[in-house]
């Protein structure tokens, strides 16, 4: 944990769904032993504790590969996690709020299949991935039936609707792991009723320059960086510590250095049957996103 400009970075760690072998809140030896729904009731039973004390003297900025949870709604049906959100003052509740990026559905997918292959982790890794579920080209995986089950695409393309969705069995994945219908509607009310920020990767200087509207006192001086759209000068020259550790997270962003397929897997054409299939196995996330580019012209 570290403070910048009296807030205090506080790392959320990761729900063992979120990523493929992400970090888990249990030590791997009790993975096995424990229920998903007791993991995650323990998990958000933990989250909240972390989010919601009382005795936190800096306001927090929390970071992680976590599933939106809604501190107003009780972390299961027990009366005791009941009760213990119930003493929350509503005021407390509503102080929280969501701050996030999207990123064109598809072209994440790519850059995830691409990742997990070629830069994830480990070369055992990535070899054991291409071992296990094929190194077809991301457009040729997309129209092979088998291709889109071995890789989940279904689920990983929903990913973005699942993450903001949260918890609750609205959230719960359909019956070929992707979305649903009531997955996307509760994901829409989030964002537009508890997020204070919803930006898009692919209109990058428009998303800082409200981070730095909105969250003065957290991103101030982030466009600066910029330099009239020079991603080069990006982290150059002296400035105060805080604005170093901002940087190190957001300098990848104005480099443009997220993760590309390359020309293996680069994107399918459009209206091409790769495009048709993932637009199938995307629809949530690709409505979802178009409904955040819509929030942040209204909020830009």
């Amino acid at each position: 944990r570290k403070h910048l400009k009296a807030f205090e970075v506080v790392d959320m760690k990761e729900w063992r769904d979120a990523v493929p072998g992400g970090v888990v809140w249990l030590a791997p030896n009790e993975i096995s032993a424990t229920s998903a729904a007791e993991y995650e009731r323990r998990f958000r039973s933990w989250m909240h504790s972390l989010v919601m004390g009382t005795n936190r003297p800096h306001r927090s900025v929390l970071i992680g590969h976590v599933f939106f949870h809604n501190f107003s709604e009780p972390l299961s049906q027990s009366r005791r996690d009941s009760k213990a959100t119930d003493r929350v003052p509503l005021e407390k509740q509503q102080s929280r709020r969501g701050v996030t990026v999207l990123r064109d559905p598809i072209a994440r997918l790519a850059s995830q299949y691409a990742f997990d292959r070629n830069r994830a982790k480990s070369s055992q890794f990535q070899k054991a991935v291409r071992e296990a579920q094929g190194d077809l080209p991301f457009a040729e995986c997309a129209t092979s039936e088998a291709c889109r089950e071995s890789n989940q695409l279904n689920r990983w393309c929903s990913l973005q609707t699942r993450y903001i969705c949260g918890w609750g069995p609205d959230c719960n994945p359909g019956s070929d792991g992707g979305a649903t219908p009531a997955m996307l509607a509760r994901a829409k009310a989030h964002l537009e009723q508890l997020f204070a920020v919803v930006g898009i990767q692919e209109q990058w200087e428009r998303t800082v320059a409200l981070l730095e509207a909105k969250l003065p006192t957290y991103f101030e001086g982030l466009s600066a960086e910029y330099s009239a759209g020079n991603p080069a000068n990006c982290g150059v020259g002296p400035r105060h510590w805080y604005q170093r550790h901002v940087l190190k997270e957001m300098c990848p962003y104005f480099r443009n250095k997220l993760v590309k397929g390359g020309a293996k897997h680069s994107l399918p054409a459009k209206g091409s049957p790769a495009d048709q299939a993932l637009r199938g196995a995307c629809w949530a996330d690709i409505e979802l996103y178009d409904f955040a580019v819509r929030l942040l012209d209204a909020q830009a």
